[in-house]
């Protein structure tokens, strides 16, 4: 169970930052462009977090 919660976090979040990015294209290309970025930059450092925390979660184990 736990595992589909985590599933649909992950989609959230991902749906989430596809709407950030498309309301920046409907707004104009350049702040699209930009919001790409922010979103990349973001996701790669929820990424690390989530490495860092499942690596603590094994070493507990």
């Amino acid at each position: 169970m736990q595992n589909i919660i985590d599933y649909l976090e992950e989609i959230l979040i991902i749906l989430g930052f596809l709407t950030f990015i498309t309301f920046g294209f409907m707004l104009s290309v350049k702040l699209g462009v930009l919001f790409i970025s922010v979103s990349l930059f973001i996701l790669a450092f929820l990424t690390i977090i989530y490495k860092k925390k499942v690596g603590e979660d094994n070493e507990g184990k």
